[in-house]
This record gives structure tokens, C-alpha cells and sequence, in this order.
């Protein structure tokens, strides 16, 4: 019977992600940024978010942004859009609720 060769364990490679988020720490930059993870800022009268990527769905009553791997859903009443551009997105009305669902 042959005996099998030890061989020692690779070293858990890091993931990319892993890889930029460490790299934003040493620079100190924002993790977020450098991820292009969407940044929320929210009231009951309004929602600023962050890098978006596009309009999925707009009602006065719901209004879906897609983000990176997830969607963003925020939903109440008289929602309309105040202001767009390719990074920001400004909401304003009636805010009940805002969800991040998973893609």
C-alpha cells in the first residue's frame, strides 16, 4: 500500500472583496465607496440614496431602485422623485418604509 504524501494546507485565499475592503482601510477611504455598497439617508419626509443603479419600479405609492446585489424598495404615499443623477437618487413624500431585499 502506497502511504500519500502530507502535503500542508494552502493558506485561505483572500476574496476580492476582502481584498478592496482592506485596501479602503489602509487608505482610509470609505469601505462603501470603494464596494459601491448604496448609502441610505432617511426621513418621513425623504430619502437620499447613494449609488444606485437605476429605476426599477416608480408609483406614488412604491418606487424600486436596483443596487449593487440588492434591491432597494421604499413605499408610502405621494413618493415622487425630486431630484436624479447618475450616483443619487432624492425622494420625497410620505416615507413608511424603506427594504433592502437580497438579489
Amino acid at each position: 500500500m502506497k502511504k500519500k504524501k502530507w502535503k500542508k494546507p494552502r493558506p485561505r485565499q483572500e476574496s476580492l472583496r476582502e481584498c478592496l475592503a482592506r485596501a479602503a482601510e489602509e487608505l482610509e477611504l470609505s469601505a462603501s465607496t470603494v464596494l459601491d455598497i448604496p448609502e441610505l439617508e432617511c426621513s418621513p419626509r425623504e430619502v437620499l440614496l447613494e449609488r444606485h443603479h437605476g429605476v426599477l419600479e416608480y408609483t406614488d405609492e412604491r418606487i424600486r431602485v436596483a443596487a449593487r446585489d440588492v434591491t432597494v424598495e421604499i413605499r408610502g404615499m405621494e413618493l415622487r422623485l425630486g431630484a436624479m443623477s447618475q450616483g443619487a437618487l432624492h425622494i420625497r413624500g410620505q416615507v413608511a418604509a424603506v427594504e433592502f431585499i437580497r438579489s
